[in-house]
């Protein structure tokens, strides 16, 4: 967006502070102006960097946002000891807003090569076939292997759609150890 005062989008990047202390990063993001109402804000991984040197150290990320008032919000990056680096990107919208729905879904199963499930939308949210975004949020990956990782949606519908998280390649069939991703459905693009 154009950074005018409507805008509801960002990017949040650690620029290489994660190896100084990659547990957890916070930092405070304030919005261009007040919005009006319960706001939700949701969170995704644009970029990343891992050490390669740390052998089987878990690949381990997670984007999300605390303390949500209609001001800002908190963003919170964390990472495994490997992560040197993490860009998150943002939205926001105020809860109830018609035609759009948002949340996220996780991996059912802990080692494991794919998850699957169904996202249902609230009664009366869509009277078409709404258009949904989707991408990672978090993930815990097994170390010492492939990061190959992704999220894809199907079966899109008013009703809501079915949701897939999976790890792909040689030796990756039990690698993916969890794994989160955020998604909005959008009625009116």
């Amino acid at each position: 967006m154009d950074g005018s005062k409507t805008r509801s989008e960002g990017l949040y990047d650690t620029d290489n502070t994660m190896g100084s202390d990659p547990r957890r990063i916070k930092k405070k993001i304030a919005f261009p102006r007040v919005f009006e109402g319960d706001m939700q804000v949701l969170c995704w991984i644009k970029d990343f960097r891992f050490r390669t040197w740390c052998g089987d150290t878990p690949y381990s990320l997670a984007a999300h946002a605390s303390n949500v008032t209609t001001r800002g919000f908190t963003a919170i990056a964390q990472g495994s000891m490997n992560a040197e680096r993490l860009s998150t990107t943002w939205i926001i919208h105020r809860q109830g807003k018609p035609k759009v729905a948002s949340g996220t879904f996780k991996s059912l199963d802990g080692d494991c090569s794919s998850s699957t499930g169904r996202i249902a939308f609230p009664k009366g949210t869509f009277n078409r076939t709404p258009t949904v975004l989707v991408a990672l949020s978090a993930v815990d990956h097994a170390g010492g292997r492939d990061l190959r990782i992704g999220t894809y949606v199907t079966k899109i519908n008013p009703e809501g759609f079915d949701w897939h998280l999976h790890t792909w390649g040689d030796g990756n069939d039990r690698a993916m150890r969890s794994a989160e991703a955020a998604y909005v459905a959008l009625g009116f693009v």
